[in-house]
């Protein structure tokens, strides 16, 4: 719910006012419980060339709310968005890096199926990690590796990417991270006592791109 919550007000920021009115009763009529309003709502300003309408659309199919859960028809109108680097956020790249990640990790913790999207999930992390001002990338990469981490619980092959991102972060200097060192030994095989730096360090097999 947070999460939800948190994309509606990084779109509603960016409304311009002549049709904030309507995104509006749209959000109040998913908040009252009126998806399907919501959801032709969102078609209409979509058809009208409106992208925060779209991206909101495109969630609603990850997450399978007020329309069918479909992968398929979320990247019909979240991919556009992607490759168009969020341009609808313009010069609030912040805000398009904070929103790249919440849509990344959807993809992932939406679908419930046991093969889930990650190749999507994490083109949607990249990009996150691109938009990020730089004094902010740790800040984005710490938030990434921390998803992954706990995605791994369910999908286990995904601490890899837990540790990917975790190096970068402390690359870029961030510290306040949450310890990953006993998942993280025992995915490489190293003894627990290690402290978070040798394990995320010695094994050189991990250091490679996400998409690995």
């Amino acid at each position: 719910m947070r999460t939800i919550a948190m994309i509606f007000w990084l779109v509603l920021c960016l409304i311009p006012p002549s049709v904030a009115q309507t995104l509006e009763n749209a959000i109040t009529a998913e908040h009252q419980g009126d998806h399907g309003t919501a959801i032709i709502i969102y078609k209409k300003l979509t058809k009208d060339g409106d992208e925060r309408a779209q991206s909101l659309l495109g969630y609603r199919y990850l997450e399978g709310k007020g329309v069918p859960q479909s992968v398929e028809m979320a990247d019909r109108y979240l991919e556009p968005l992607r490759k168009n680097r969020l341009a609808y956020f313009k010069e609030r790249l912040w805000n398009g890096a904070q929103m790249a990640v919440y849509v990344g990790s959807c993809y992932i913790e939406c679908i419930l199926d046991p093969f889930v999207p990650d190749k999507q999930a994490r083109a949607w992390f990249l990009l996150a990690n691109d938009l990020a001002p730089v004094h902010r990338k740790g800040h984005i990469q710490g938030r990434i590796a921390k998803f992954y981490e706990r995605a791994s619980g369910r999908h286990p092959y995904l601490i890899d990417q837990a540790v990917y991102w975790y190096r970068k972060a402390i690359v870029s200097g961030h510290t306040n991270l949450l310890t990953l060192r006993f998942r993280i030994c025992d995915r490489l095989h190293l003894p627990a006592s290690n402290d978070l730096a040798s394990c995320l360090y010695q094994d050189g097999s991990l250091i490679g791109s996400p998409d690995k």
